[in-house]
């Protein structure tokens, strides 16, 4: 792939990541979701549960496991054909995103 192509499906990627982050922390749509979420996450019986039920009410949180999905998804790797793009792509991908958002 080219630099310009890469760039482009970088872009690509993390406007898509940063549309589905923002949808489902901030919109209206999520809010009975959003709020089910927050409240568990402050009142659960065990860190984990209340970590798991956090990441559904942050932004920053969501765009990673977002990306995760993505990469996962179409196998875009950033500058290297092996694990590495992947690695390098996971950090690059929400940084970007949140910057959109």
């Amino acid at each position: 792939m080219t630099l310009i192509e890469t760039t482009f499906h970088l872009l690509v990627l993390s406007i898509a990541v940063a549309s589905i982050a923002w949808t489902c922390t901030q919109e209206e749509i999520f809010r009975e979701f959003r709020d089910e979420c927050h409240n568990r996450s402050e009142t659960a019986n065990s860190l984990l549960k209340r970590k798991f039920y956090y990441v559904f009410t942050c932004e920053y949180c969501f765009s990673h496991w977002v990306t995760l999905f993505i990469l996962i998804l179409t196998g875009f790797r950033l500058g290297m054909d092996d694990w590495r793009g992947y690695v390098l792509a996971f950090f690059v991908i929400p940084w970007l995103a949140n910057h959109w958002m």
